[in-house]
């Protein structure tokens, strides 16, 4: 089991700690607002109302044993800095840290941080890509060009297989799964398609893929 810290506990904070949580981590969460920690103590292994940009409080949590550790301060990049800085001296295997812009992110580069996040850029990302391409669900970049998307599966692929789609040669992409509704209005997924496999209206495919093989894709009617 891994356990896992989540420093700063507003809403990005607390929904990685209790998603953490909810798939089986130890979890320890600190935030220096009470009424914060409070909210979550019945939700994680351990809320403790903290300042973490403290050094020496945070040692007194023994943090030997720490796999990693989630710095999610939103508004107060310096204080964010200053927890992630400490954890990294104090030893903690793996610390992650949030940004809000470009110049955050080459400064926790600059401090040697494990992980750099930016939930509020890559959200915009995400957001602007599905606005302009309406043929995709969803979309995450893995890469500067590279993306894994959820994709409607285009009128023109209804009622064919995978082999006749051909999906990797006529459009380069991969395919990671199809997903598909039962009879009881659940989600099937199917993680290994077979050539043979025919594509039904309503299921969608999920895709690997350059930025620019998507937006080809997505615009198919």
């Amino acid at each position: 089991m891994k356990k896992c810290m989540v420093v700063g506990l507003g809403v990005f904070g607390r929904e990685l700690a209790e998603d953490l949580a909810h798939r089986g981590a130890e979890v320890i969460a600190i935030d220096d607002d009470m009424e914060l920690v409070e909210a979550i103590q019945d939700k994680v292994d351990y809320a403790v109302r903290l300042d973490a940009t403290d050094e020496h409080a945070l040692s007194s949590l023994g943090l030997e044993d720490i796999d990693l550790a989630a710095v999610c301060i939103g508004e107060d990049f310096q204080s964010n800095l200053l927890a992630a800085v400490n954890l990294i001296q104090l030893g903690v295997k793996k610390v992650i840290a949030r940004a809000s812009n470009h110049t955050q992110r080459r400064i926790l580069q600059a401090m040697k941080v494990d992980m750099i996040i930016e939930p509020e850029i890559e959200a915009a990302k995400r957001l602007a890509f599905k606005l302009v391409h309406k043929g995709l669900m969803d979309i995450t970049f893995i890469g500067k060009d590279i993306a894994t998307a959820r994709l409607a599966v285009p009128k023109p692929f209804v009622g064919k297989s995978l082999q006749e789609i051909a999906l990797r040669a006529k459009y380069g992409l991969n395919l990671i799964a199809i997903y598909s509704g039962n009879v009881e209005g659940d989600t099937a997924v199917n993680s290994n398609p077979s050539a043979d496999t025919v594509l039904k209206e309503g299921d969608v495919l999920l895709v690997i893929g350059s930025e620019e093989d998507l937006k080809k894709i997505s615009k198919l009617e």
